[in-house]
C-alpha cells in the first residue's frame, strides 16, 4: 500500500512538532508533511541564525528517525505578501532557507505557493504574473539543486491568481523544465476552481509528486475530511493508479470548526481509516 502521511499542524502543533511525530506514528502514519517552515518569513525559524537553524533541523530529523516516521515533504513560507516590494528579498531568502532546512530534516520535497504580485485579486497583467513565476522558479532552481530538494509548486484556490487553474500550474512547471520543479496537487484548491481532483491528476500526469488531500463544498477552501464534500474520491484513486503515482497519500485537513475537542481522537481515527481506504484503492487492493 502507498504510504500515508499528514501535516503536523492544528491540534498537534500546540504541543510541539516532535510531539506530532509521536502522535501520528501511534495512529499508524508512515510519514509527515513537516510544517516548521510554513511561517511568515520574518518569524519562527527564519529569525534564527544559521547555527541555531541547523541544530534545530538536525534535532528534528534525529527525533523523527528515532520515532520511526519519515519527513518526506515540507511546506515553505506562508503567509507572505507579494504586493509589498520591500518584502521581496526577505521572502526569497526565506524560501531558500526552507530548501536548506528541508534537506537537513531529510525531506525530498518542499511545497511552495506561486508568486502573486497583486495578492488574491484579479490582475490586469496576468500573463506577466505567470512569467514572473517562471522567472522566480528559475532563480530558485540552483538552490534546490544544491540542497537536493525538489520544489513542489502548489495550485491555488482562486481562478484569477497564478496557478489557480491546473493548466497554469502545468505551464509554469513545463516552462522551467527542471527535474527540481514538480507539482503538488491540493485537492481542495482544485475543487474551488471547478476541477475535480481526478481530472487534475490526469492533467498533471508524471509531473505530480506531492498531494494535499482534503475536501470542501466547491466554494470555500474548508479543508474538510475526504467524503465530507463534493470530491469524487473513487475516481481520484483511479486516476492516481492510472498515472502510476508513487508518492505518499498526504492529508491536509483540519478538525471541523465546531467539533468539541473531546471528539478529536475519534475524528483522527476515522480520518486515518479514510486515507488508508484511498491508498488501498490506488493500489487496486479493493
Amino acid at each position: 500500500m502507498l504510504r500515508i502521511s499528514s501535516h503536523n499542524g492544528e491540534h498537534f502543533r500546540e504541543n510541539g512538532f516532535q510531539e506530532s511525530f509521536r502522535c501520528l506514528k501511534e495512529m499508524g502514519y508512515d510519514a509527515i508533511d513537516y510544517q516548521a517552515f510554513a511561517t511568515d518569513p520574518r518569524e519562527g525559524t527564519y529569525k534564527w541564525d544559521e547555527k541555531r537553524f541547523e541544530e534545530f533541523c538536525l534535532a528534528e530529523k534525529t527525533t523523527a528517525n528515532q520515532i520511526g516516521i519519515e519527513i518526506l515533504q515540507t511546506h515553505s513560507v506562508w503567509p507572505y505578501d507579494d504586493t509589498k516590494p520591500e518584502l521581496a528579498q526577505i521572502i526569497f531568502d526565506a524560501k531558500v532557507k526552507s530548501l536548506k532546512g528541508s534537506a537537513l530534516v531529510g525531506a525530498k520535497y518542499v511545497v511552495m505557493h506561486p508568486v502573486m504580485p497583486v495578492g488574491w485579486q484579479k490582475s490586469p497583467h496576468h500573463a506577466e504574473d505567470l512569467q514572473a513565476n517562471i522567472d522566480y522558479l528559475n532563480r530558485l532552481v540552483p538552490y534546490a539543486k544544491e540542497y537536493g530538494v525538489k520544489i513542489a509548486l502548489e495550485n491555488m484556490p482562486n481562478q484569477h491568481v497564478p496557478c489557480g487553474p491546473i493548466k497554469e500550474l502545468i505551464m509554469c512547471i513545463d516552462a522551467v523544465d527542471s527535474e527540481y520543479v514538480v507539482a503538488c496537487l491540493d485537492t481542495g484548491h482544485s475543487l474551488v476552481v471547478g476541477t475535480q481532483p481526478a481530472e487534475a491528476v490526469r492533467m498533471l500526469g508524471d509531473r505530480l509528486h506531492c498531494l494535499h488531500i482534503h475536501d470542501n463544498d466547491g466554494v470555500d477552501d474548508l479543508h474538510w475530511m475526504p467524503y465530507f464534500g463534493i470530491a469524487d474520491w473513487e475516481d481520484f484513486a483511479l486516476a492516481l493508479r492510472e498515472i502510476g503515482y508513487q508518492g505518499v497519500m498526504n492529508l491536509e485537513t483540519v478538525p471541523p470548526r465546531n467539533m468539541p475537542e473531546k471528539l478529536y481522537a475519534e475524528a483522527d481515527r476515522w480520518l486515518k481509516n479514510a486515507i488508508c481506504h484511498l491508498a488501498q484503492k490506488v493500489d487496486n487492493r479493493e
